[in-house]
């Protein structure tokens, strides 16, 4: 881009002509972004393009699509009804003040109306130009500005550039087939390259699909086998077309096939499983020997998890036979030491074993490990659970309402323009004017065109033709500031009191403000939430008919006096 020259008198800042300029690479034609049946525009020099208008009226909120930065001023690409416009916004603190800037997607809109001088758009040399549409005077073509295309009008007879029904690419890519070549991912290729690349592509893309399908099936069984060996435990929550959602602990991890090993089922069950076996032995192993119901149910579930891997898998299913010779010695050591002390274990719990067998003799249930009571004692209420899920808030243990402020729908009227979505100006205090220092002006009119458009704020102000426009309601009717005509001085010192227009709300009055805010009482959620009186936010309430006990009566215990209590928690 040509940099912008400014010159500075006084307290005015005349600006020169400015140019915009894109850049062009490559050297053999490449197939156009856009295909277009009306042509191509083709610089065959570098042309300059022309504003339709020397200045255009930015409506409120419009976003400008920024094309370049300088330390002075933003050029950006105005869209417009059938064509665009380039301008120039110097970066005055009138105009950065009312300015929304986002640079990451390169978009700039104001808050007020705003009038800009267009400025002219170089094409270099060798750009080409999908046209859009066909004009008596010229053509609407499509100009391409950061990876964006926008609709510019181009005078039919503009300087360096010319006009072709066909396209470079294509009049290249005749020459090139002629010669036994193919176009291929931005290449021109043999066909029996392209063939190769081909299969090559698809034998890749199949042996990612099998990857996929394999993680997949593994994830549904609780295992993902990572690049580096890491092997995950947990459960799939989702997947895509390539990629897995999976909760592992308390993490949720979105993992693709460049994260796995490239495995088949078999295999990365067999993984699993004998990682899950291994972490149940090695934590059995580290238990007290107190823990000996613990520890064997582990060893149990280490057992069922090794009998699970086949002879497909040969190094994994070796491993498996010698931890399952592991898991079922260590549990006839427990076996063995629970016999020496006539101890067994029921219901994952250990007892001596002649309070077990008294009990089951009399047709005894064990309740919470703790509790002997016959099958008539146990409660019907509450089925032994000793609650009931509390009826007022259906066990979640809060009462949601809908909020009585906003009516259920999370936002009430502004408070500050009640509704109406526009306020005073805090500028002009909704006088659509200011008063600065300044050499008094007035307007000379030349034609009937005005640059604002015929609504411009609704509602508020109209368009009454010739440059002069009218205020409904009670701000006076005043002419616009920039109509097609010029400026004529009328002399003064410079030190009057000037009544300038509003640059904050553009002589409305106004400034734009939202309908609606966040309802106060229920912060935006539609409603209201408390906890319920009945259960305190537990969700469920004591059983009345056994007391939370879950069974009625005294408990059975032994006829000799022995502890009844849970050895093993």
């Amino acid at each position: 881009m040509k940099t912008c020259r400014s010159f500075e008198i006084g307290s005015l800042v005349l600006l020169m002509m400015h140019s915009v300029c894109f850049a062009s690479d490559g050297n053999d034609p490449v197939p156009p972004d856009i295909k277009s049946d009306a042509g191509y525009l083709k610089a065959v020099a570098d042309a300059e393009i022309a504003p339709v208008e020397k200045r255009v009226f930015v409506q409120p909120r419009t976003e400008l699509h920024i094309a370049q930065e300088t330390p002075d001023a933003l050029y950006a690409v105005l869209p417009g009804k059938n064509f665009s416009a380039m301008c120039i916004i110097p970066k005055y603190a009138r105009h950065m003040a009312v300015a929304n800037i986002d640079r990451d997607s390169m978009v700039i809109s104001f808050r007020a109306g705003l009038e800009l001088q267009t400025v002219p758009t170089v094409i270099p040399e060798g750009i080409e130009m999908a046209v859009r549409e066909r004009l008596p005077d010229g053509f609407v073509a499509m100009v391409k500005i950061n990876h964006a295309h926008h609709p510019f009008f181009i005078p039919e007879h503009t300087t360096g550039l010319l006009f072709d029904q066909e396209d470079d690419f294509a009049k290249f890519a005749r020459k090139q087939e002629a010669a036994g070549l193919v176009f291929s991912d931005g290449k021109w290729i043999t066909a029996d390259e392209k063939l190769r690349r081909q299969r090559q592509e698809k034998a890749e893309s199949d042996k990612a699909n099998m990857t996929f399908e394999a993680m997949k099936k593994g994830a549904e069984a609780g295992f993902i086998v990572l690049h580096d060996g890491r092997i995950l435990n947990g459960t799939m929550k989702g997947n895509d077309l390539r990629n897995i959602l999976f909760e592992s602990g308390n993490e949720m991890l979105w993992l693709g096939t460049e994260d796995v090993q490239p495995l088949d089922t078999i295999t990365i069950l067999a993984r699993g499983n004998l990682d899950t076996a291994k972490r149940l032995i090695e934590s059995s192993t580290l238990a007290p020997s107190e823990d000996s119901a613990k520890s064997r149910k582990k060893l149990v579930a280490a057992v069922l998890a090794l009998g699970k891997i086949t002879p497909d898998t040969k190094d994994e299913f070796a491993e498996a036979k010698k931890n399952m010779e592991k898991a079922n010695h260590l549990i006839s050591q427990i076996d063995n030491d629970l016999k020496k002390d006539n101890k067994v274990i029921y219901k994952d719990i250990v007892f001596p074993e002649y309070i077990v067998k008294y009990h089951l003799s009399k047709g005894h249930i064990l309740l919470r490990g703790k509790f002997w009571v016959s099958p008539e004692q146990c409660c019907p209420e509450c089925q032994t659970k000793g609650f009931h899920i509390c009826a007022t808030c259906g066990g979640e243990g809060q009462l949601r309402n809908e909020c009585q402020t906003c009516h259920g729908t999370g936002r009430i009227p502004c408070q500050i323009c009640h509704g109406k979505a526009w306020k005073e100006c805090p500028v002009c205090g909704g006088k659509g004017f200011t008063y600065k220092k300044g050499r008094p002006q007035t307007f000379a009119y030349f034609g009937s065109s005005c640059y604002y458009p015929r609504y411009w704020n609704p509602g508020r102000i109209v368009a009454t033709g010739r440059g002069a426009i009218a205020i409904i309601g009670p701000s006076p009717v005043f002419r616009p500031p920039y109509c097609s005509g010029t400026y004529i001085g009328s002399g003064g010192s410079g030190d009057e009191a000037v009544k300038t227009l509003c640059w904050n709300c553009g002589g409305t009055g106004t400034a734009h403000c939202p309908k609606t805010q966040t309802c106060p009482d229920c912060r935006g959620a539609g409603v209201t939430i408390k906890t319920c009186p009945t259960c305190n936010g537990r969700g469920n309430v004591r059983c009345a008919n056994c007391n939370g006990r879950g069974f009625t009566g005294k408990p059975k215990t032994h006829p000799k006096p022995v502890n009844t209590e849970k050895i093993i928690p």
